[in-house]
């Protein structure tokens, strides 16, 4: 048993496999097994704060500096709470930050347990993603969301975990992130070539425009026209 992965270790590597290298964070009850999961991942590590709120703004400051998506952690109640403030931060700023936020036991939501609230209602006014992991089976779906939303929108994401989901197995394996050019680094000529084939081959393609493309409207309407692809914006 001690050796099975489980919904921490999914988590982690889901996050890695998008680039995440480090979480901050303060310890509590509810996050420990996410904590020790951290500790044994060979690819990130944990950054430890003298207070919840410090860790969210310093993963809103990895944000903006490196232009990864930050990740934060907080225990059930009051340590979520604590985060709000950094989270806010990152939200006006839009800029992508992800928490991973424990709460009490399964069997304990909704109930007067110690350090019980409603995290999804907490959050609601700053997360634009923002959920209950309360099994096994939707992790890596769950965080992959994630981190689309917090990336994509330059904005906040919230998954909290109950104490014992996170010591569940799971075996699910991480999902890659399907992109030809990283934003932080030049477009290869393999990378432009492999772009290129795949227009080609589409016979009805599509343009989703986001904020990449700023600055370069006239490009891309060009290339559109030439293709006959439709344009939607994000």
């Amino acid at each position: 048993m001690a050796n099975q992965r489980t919904v921490a270790d999914a988590i982690l590597d889901q996050l890695a496999a998008w680039g995440v290298k480090r979480i901050y964070g303060y310890a509590g009850d509810a996050i420990l097994t996410f904590m020790e999961a951290i500790n044994r991942h060979p690819s990130i590590e944990f950054i430890a704060t003298v207070h919840e709120g410090a860790a969210a703004f310093m993963a809103s400051a990895e944000a903006k500096l490196t232009g990864r998506v930050g990740v934060c952690t907080a225990t059930s109640g009051p340590g979520v709470a604590n985060l709000i403030n950094g989270l806010a931060d990152a939200y006006t700023d839009r800029v992508p930050v992800i928490a991973i936020t424990g709460q009490v036991p399964t069997k304990y939501i909704g109930t007067g347990y110690k350090q019980y609230i409603d995290l999804q209602v907490l959050l609601h006014p700053i997360a634009a993603f923002n959920t209950l992991l309360a099994d096994p089976r939707p992790t890596v779906e769950i965080v992959y969301k994630a981190l689309q939303v917090a990336v994509g929108h330059g904005t906040v994401a919230n998954i909290s975990v109950p104490k014992d989901v996170f010591e569940k197995p799971c075996a699910q394996s991480s999902r890659p992130r399907n992109i030809l050019f990283p934003a932080h680094k030049e477009p290869q000529e393999r990378g432009i070539k492999e772009v290129i084939n795949l227009l080609n081959k589409n016979k009805k393609p599509i343009f989703l425009i986001g904020r990449g493309a700023q600055g370069k409207g006239e490009l891309v309407e060009k290339l559109a026209e030439r293709l006959g692809a439709g344009i939607i914006y994000s």
